[in-house]
């Protein structure tokens, strides 16, 4: 079993939650999923209950009657290892740290760390990620970003005024909801629903790096705002239909990559394949592209067509600037 993951903390809360009760008493195969289940997503789930019954994690027993024990009997606070304090003392060498915390702070966190960075953050280049990230180091970034943190968990309005995209002036008055990062363009974007009146009006996506000023609000707002329920009905009514081939672990890294989406994923047994349908918001459409193309032959679009038809054009294009470069080349090499 690996060591430590930074990619899904839920894991480990179902695993101990299995591993819990089947101290207690033995557990079915059908119990363990039901408690994985309730930690974690189902994604998570299809990876997670295999590695315990077949054995491959060492935490349970098969009994002869078919049901699973725990390999251990006492439970306990497991303290953080060294591995998990070296890599949390790497992030915070990352530079999107300074966005979140002080100078101070991190150096207080890093002295009750007491060991050094699992790697050098440095030496470590994003390849597909826009060059025009957010400037997380900019104490104004810093400074905005934790009125909307505050505001977020207040639930109080700001009056926000920043640069559509269009390259439009926009002002008003919002209540913040939720924060979302983009790794592909490395910036963090705010959902915040724009109040007049004392009403909830539209949900706007404003990029945190385009905010030009904010300050408290002189509205007022009294009521829900359900926010997941606003993204799905901005979402694609039908959603990209992937068929997905597990090999060089594609499947942990396809959920990695979509980790951000919501997903329906089932396992075709006799194919030995998995049918994953992402549903997505028409405006990162470019974006879900990108990654499905980075997968290359371990996965294969099925739906919709008008999707397919893009994905095709991509790859056609690649194709022709590829031919493009070696026929340059070959010439070049003739003239030599």
């Amino acid at each position: 079993m690996e060591h430590f993951s930074e990619i899904y903390g839920d894991s480990y809360r179902a695993v101990a939650a299995v591993l819990a009760q089947a101290s207690r008493a033995p557990v079915s195969e059908q119990e363990i999923a039901g408690i994985v289940r309730q930690h974690t997503s189902d994604e998570n789930a299809l990876y997670i209950v295999p590695k315990l019954t077949s054995g491959d994690w060492q935490l349970l027993r098969r009994n002869d009657d078919g049901l699973y024990s725990s390999v251990t009997k006492h439970q306990g606070n497991l303290p953080l290892t060294h591995l998990q304090r070296a890599w949390l003392r790497a992030m915070l060498e990352d530079r999107r740290c300074a966005a979140f915390f002080s100078e101070n702070e991190r150096g207080q966190i890093a002295d009750a760390l007491d060991c050094a960075p699992l790697y050098d953050t440095q030496r470590i280049e994003a390849v597909g990620v826009s060059s025009d990230g957010d400037s997380y180091d900019n104490s104004g970034y810093s400074a905005r970003l934790r009125i909307i943190l505050n505001a977020i968990r207040q639930r109080t309005l700001l009056y926000i005024r920043y640069t559509a995209g269009t390259g439009r002036k926009v002002s008003g008055d919002f209540l913040p909801c939720r924060l979302e990062y983009s790794a592909k363009d490395d910036k963090l974007r705010l959902f915040a629903m724009f109040i007049r009146y004392g009403k909830a009006v539209f949900l706007a996506t404003v990029n945190l790096g385009r905010i030009e000023s904010l300050r408290p609000s002189r509205e007022h707002y009294d009521g829900e705002v359900d926010i997941d329920g606003l993204r799905m009905q901005m979402r694609c009514s039908e959603p990209a239909v992937v068929e997905l081939v597990d090999r060089r672990n594609a499947l942990e890294r396809f959920m990695l990559q979509f980790s951000s989406y919501e997903k329906r994923t089932r396992y075709l047994d006799e194919e030995d394949k998995y049918l994953c349908s992402i549903y997505y918001d028409p405006s990162d459409e470019p974006e879900l592209l990108i990654r499905l193309l980075s997968f290359g032959p371990v996965i294969k679009l099925l739906s919709p067509a008008a999707l397919v038809d893009k994905l095709r054009e991509r790859i056609a294009r690649q194709w022709e600037l590829i031919s493009s470069a070696e026929t340059t080349g070959g010439d070049s090499d003739r003239q030599e």
